[in-house]
């Protein structure tokens, strides 16, 4: 498989069909706040910030409004010197650049930036195929070209996304992997990225960590990858997902309440771009300007846990088993743990392959003697 030039969409697509939506106004006091009030222009975080706001005001089309653009213009035309003084960070800068021209903004400076980086070998120093396929993308965008002599990368990422009884286990650098590698290949919903059924289990398996852990940033990448597929994921997921993105609070603090800064802005963001995704109201609540935080509400102990430490117990003693774990958890588990954990095995059909998977990983371990 090989990545297509940017230009190339899917108009039957259902970003497609979201992207002829009308801009959310709740998205500028977001980028005002995260340009100007949540992190110091310094901070890598300030550009992983904006980048994220950007992308998805971007490829869902929510962003298209004179009123986000006319916020990052400063920011535009400041990039060339960010790039200067930061190139280690190049796709942040790269990354907001090529959304606000794409927003509206006047083309060119990206393309510069694109150029730059090929000529100096920036994508041939990444270590991480994610990255990668992330420097390929987006200088593609500019008809720039890098990684030349790399022709196996989209063979060994389908290598990676098509093992997917490896998702069967928590590890959420290779989940965020996944979502993350789905996306590029569907040029973030723009066209059908024909990727391998086995891709789909791969994401049905990372959900279900995902679900059981309640954890809703990983979810909503996993239900927006599917999307990109043409795949409708479980009702019980994104009925999750919009459940717990009600109980979000977006505060507005003073500016002299700044300091370290660590909120839940990722999966506020994330659970919005899978509501515009699904064609639901996305960023429809109303946020003061200001410097914003988003809070929420504490997470109980997760049924993951639950699961995790049942299982370690059974293949200490040498009794692990599907139906050994499944009786243990009737008996041992939290009433909650044990609801999240029956809503799990009724979201899919997978469900049970993924719990053979899931447990059989601990089989022949005895402990030590």
């Amino acid at each position: 498989m090989v990545l297509l030039p940017y230009a190339v969409t899917d108009a039957t697509s259902a970003l497609s069909r979201a992207r002829r939506r009308a801009a959310r106004p709740g998205l500028v006091p977001l980028a005002e706040a995260f340009l100007h009030h949540r992190r110091g222009r310094h901070d890598v975080m300030f550009l992983k910030e904006n980048a994220e706001l950007l992308n998805i005001a971007e490829c869902t089309g929510l962003g298209r409004t004179p009123a986000l653009g006319k916020h990052y213009r400063a920011f535009h035309a400041e990039a060339p010197g960010f790039f200067a003084v930061f190139p280690q960070y190049y796709r942040f800068i790269l990354s907001i650049v090529t959304d606000a021209e794409a927003l509206g903004l006047p083309p060119g400076t990206g393309g510069r930036i694109a150029a730059e980086v090929a000529a100096r070998g920036l994508a041939e120093a990444e270590l991480s195929d994610l990255h990668r396929m992330e420097a390929r993308r987006l200088c593609a965008r500019h008809g720039v070209t890098v990684l030349k002599d790399d022709t196996t990368l989209e063979e060994r990422v389908l290598r990676f996304v098509t093992r997917h009884q490896a998702f069967a286990v928590p590890n959420r650098k290779a989940a965020y992997d996944l979502t993350h590698f789905v996306f590029y290949f569907s040029e973030y919903g723009r066209r059908s990225p024909d990727l391998p059924g086995s891709v789909g289990k791969s994401l049905l398996n990372t959900g279900l960590i995902a679900l059981l852990e309640e954890d809703i940033d990983l979810l909503s990448e996993v239900c927006i990858a599917l999307r990109y597929m043409g795949r409708t994921p479980p009702p019980a997921w994104e009925a999750f997902i919009a459940s717990e993105l009600a109980d979000f609070s977006v505060i507005s603090e003073e500016p002299e309440d700044s300091g370290a800064l660590s909120d839940d802005y990722h999966p506020f963001l994330v659970a919005n771009w899978h509501q515009a995704v699904a064609g639901q109201p996305a960023f429809a609540r109303a946020a003061r300007p200001g410097r914003l935080v988003f809070r929420r509400r504490p997470a109980p102990r997760n049924t993951l846990v639950e699961l995790s430490e049942i299982l370690l117990a059974l293949a200490q003693a040498g009794r692990l088993s599907v139906g050994a774990l499944m009786e243990a958890s009737a008996g041992l588990m939290s009433r909650r743990g044990r609801n999240v954990l029956a809503s799990a095995a009724s979201s899919t059909p997978q469900f049970d392959e993924f719990l053979a998977g899931f447990c059989y990983r601990g089989r022949g371990w005895r402990g030590s003697k």
